[in-house]
């Protein structure tokens, strides 16, 4: 259980806070994916200080840090240019699924009430030794997840809880959960609609970056969670994909196919996707049944044309949906191939007798489209004697 504190911005942070450190505890995921021996991603670290002491405490030894979440007693502090999260012990006072009013608490054991999961609810303090109110560690070993206390009041107090159950499926292998807990979830599914779109495309974003998100969007699909989403109408294929490619997952495309038969639209609106996976999924659905070559020169002209990430959402959408293996050499190619440059320009056009409007546009237009139709071997001197032709 030493690898978390023997990392630099950690042992930095117990020598910083010498003085204070009784009142720390690492929480949550780093103490999770410690003991599954995994990557130690994000930091979190619970305090008995109220965010405004902390914040006292920190301008006080000068440290660099934001107030990122005062309302929820959460600062971030940078150190060796590491992020670590402190918040206040808080007890969650009045929720509606969507928002909480917090109260600040002294007892790590009632900060650990109000988290969702067993495994979540571990502390780790600063002389290693570990603090599991939940049983937490022996629902590690049996790869249960299990929410804490009453299923049903947890998912009340933020409905968010429900994806996260499923994110959690995805990230961590081979875990379980109980029949009842996914009924109960299936219970409040339409709770979702309800949350920030921001805030489930975050979770969802999670989910499908998870090496086992085709078992989590197979029980989602059971039990119809995020219906208002997905259709899940290409799973099978999808679970393939993730079997034989399971290193080369691609939201776009994923939520592509999981939102298949559903307007483009409909994605935009409950999830508010940003402008360029926007323009990259309708991409997709414009131009997927065009392209079913990716040989060399096909991805040249793919690349020139529409991008190197349309190009690699093109490719992976042709495996997921034809349900092949992914070929690395492919995928290399559309990583590093040179593009070769289109050397007319309109100046030259210009020079010789075309005015700048529709007609010198469609001309180029024209030219470059012998230059694509030659595979690139038409020179500037070639493509511009075509004009005087």
């Amino acid at each position: 259980m030493n690898k978390i504190l023997a990392l630099p911005h950690i042992q930095k942070f117990a020598q910083i806070f010498a003085h204070e450190i009784e009142n720390f505890r690492i929480v949550g995921g780093a103490v999770r994916d410690d003991l599954l021996k995994q990557q130690i991603k994000d930091i979190d670290i619970a305090t008995k200080f109220t965010v405004e002491e902390l914040i006292e405490l920190c301008l006080e030894k000068q440290l660099k840090f934001k107030p990122t979440g005062l309302k929820y007693g959460t600062i971030t502090l940078f150190l060796t240019g590491e992020i670590i999260e402190i918040t206040s012990l808080r007890s969650d006072i009045k929720t509606d699924g969507r928002h909480c009013e917090i109260a600040y608490a002294s007892d790590f054991a009632l900060d650990a009430k109000r988290r969702d999961f067993t495994i979540n609810a571990l502390y780790l303090d600063f002389k290693g030794k570990i603090y599991d109110y939940f049983d937490g560690r022996a629902d590690l070993r049996q790869k249960k997840l299990i929410f804490i206390g009453d299923v049903d009041a947890r998912i009340r107090e933020d409905y968010l809880r429900i994806l996260r159950l499923f994110r959690f499926k995805a990230n961590l292998e081979n875990f379980s959960i109980s029949a009842t807990t996914l009924r109960k979830c299936a219970h409040h599914k339409d709770k979702l609609c309800k949350l920030s779109a921001e805030r489930i495309l975050s979770e969802l974003t999670k989910l499908l970056n998870g090496a086992n998100y085709a078992d989590s969007l197979a029980l989602m699909s059971e039990y119809q969670i995020c219906d208002f989403v997905f259709n899940y109408n290409n799973l099978d294929k999808i679970r393939y994909f993730n079997e034989v490619n399971p290193e080369n997952s691609n939201i776009n495309v994923f939520l592509y196919n999981l939102s298949s038969d559903k307007p483009l639209d409909n994605l935009v609106k409950t999830l508010k996707i940003s402008k360029t996976q926007y323009k990259e999924i309708l991409f997709l659905e414009n131009n997927h049944e065009q392209y079913n070559s990716f040989a060399p020169t096909e991805l040249t002209k793919i690349i020139f044309l529409h991008g190197r990430d349309n190009c690699k959402n093109l490719y992976l959408n042709y495996i997921l949906q034809n349900s092949l293996r992914v070929d690395k050499i492919i995928l290399a190619n559309i990583a590093n191939i040179e593009i070769p440059v289109f050397s007319v320009t309109g100046h030259d056009l210009q020079n010789r007798g075309y005015n700048k409007g529709k007609i010198l546009g469609a001309k180029l237009s024209e030219l470059k489209n012998r230059w694509l139709d030659s595979d690139f071997a038409l020179s500037k001197t070639q493509l511009l004697h075509l004009i005087s032709n």
